[in-house]
């Protein structure tokens, strides 16, 4: 992941996001905003 957008969350990205599979930015954006919303338990 080389965007500048997601820098801050690469770590999300990476275990958020299927390497295999293009996203747009509103998808990968979405996938990261729920990843961060989850609880913790």
């Amino acid at each position: 992941m080389d965007s500048k957008r997601f820098e801050a969350h690469r770590d999300i990205v990476a275990a958020v996001l299927d390497r295999n599979r293009k996203y747009t930015l509103q998808e990968a954006d979405e996938a990261v905003q729920e990843y961060r919303k989850g609880k913790v338990k």
